[in-house]
């Protein structure tokens, strides 16, 4: 689509359709026309990727209506200095983000990143603090300095880090609610609305979104007041946005430094039910057991969004490290 210029908002069902029809067949005979073709489970495998492609491409195309913003890269592979060791190393982080989209104005770039996920995954503030999920303000750091050098002389201001969980959902209606097709998809757009936080700068938020009233694209709805619903938003200002990049760079300096000393002590966390070592690859090896004398999951305090964010701030300005 983007070598041939062609928008996700203004797609035909058609072109749509052959688009995504195309894409599987390729993708089928790279697989030497085996996997993916060689029993009837593995045909229905077939259909069943391809009716996702298709309503995925249909929800980008129904979000991006919804506001200003378009996609300028696609897997944007990138490459950012993030901290200097004390031993005078560097640590670097690569990687690739799934989709760039931007807005621009005479001053300004707005910057969003999407990363696509097949579960149901949202932005968690306590997650970050204790650093189990800092990808998407890596993410955010790498977006804006690739815009950066792609729009030299003006401001590069992040607007959203989101989630886009991949699905073709059931929806089920309310008693009373016509079972019409525009009834149907308005519910199937709220379902794949994407997860994550956006920038509250009432501009901004226009341009991702220009309804006054609850957002099937991005997390955000108003009161009828017209200010921000928070209870129904995920939003914050470009300071927090700011401010978590420098925590998770100080931190991952932190991580790296520890590593490079040869920490490698066994530390699972327990958070209720979930455990770090419930889906890792080595958790046969490791040989760390609860069951073991002196072996037992780190325990994560809970805490409140403001708690958090003074726990930042505090860690920020004084140094200090996390257990």
């Amino acid at each position: 689509m983007k070598e041939n210029h062609k928008s996700f908002v203004t797609l035909t069902a058609e072109e749509r359709r052959k688009l995504v029809s195309d894409s599987i067949e390729q993708i089928s005979k790279d697989y030497g026309n085996t996997i993916l073709s060689d029993s009837s489970r593995n045909e229905f495998l077939v259909k069943r990727m391809t009716d996702l492609a298709d309503r995925t491409v249909w929800a980008i195309g129904q979000q991006l209506a919804c506001g200003t913003f378009a996609p300028d890269q696609f897997e944007a592979k990138f490459l950012i200095d993030a901290a200097q060791l004390p031993q005078g190393q560097r640590l670097a982080m690569q990687g690739k983000i799934d989709r760039i989209d931007i807005c621009e104005d005479e001053e300004n770039v707005y910057v969003k990143i999407i990363d696509y996920k097949s579960g149901k995954s949202d932005f968690n503030l306590l997650n970050t603090y204790y650093g189990l999920k800092i990808q998407l303000i890596m993410y955010m750091k790498a977006a804006m300095e690739l815009e950066q050098k792609r729009h030299s002389g003006k401001n590069v201001i992040p607007a959203g880090i989101l989630y886009y969980n991949m699905s073709d959902p059931i929806v089920e209606l309310s008693t009373g609610e016509a079972a019409d097709e525009d009834t149907v998809l308005y519910h199937i757009r709220e379902e794949l609305r994407m997860k994550g936080v956006i920038n509250e700068n009432k501009n901004i938020l226009k341009k991702l979104d220009d309804t006054d009233s609850v957002s099937i694209a991005v997390p955000l709805a108003y009161k009828k007041s017209g200010d921000v619903d928070e209870r129904k938003s995920r939003v914050m200002d470009t300071a927090h946005f700011d401010m978590l990049e420098d925590y998770v760079l100080q931190q991952s300096g932190r991580t790296a430094e520890q590593i490079y000393n040869g920490k490698v002590a066994l530390n699972p966390y327990a958070d209720g039910e979930y455990h770090s070592c419930k889906y890792c690859a080595y958790k046969e090896i490791c040989g760390f057991s609860p069951d073991l004398p002196g072996h037992q999951f780190r325990k994560l305090n809970k805490m409140k969004d403001p708690d958090v964010w003074e726990k930042i701030r505090e860690e920020i300005t004084d140094g200090k490290k996390l257990d």
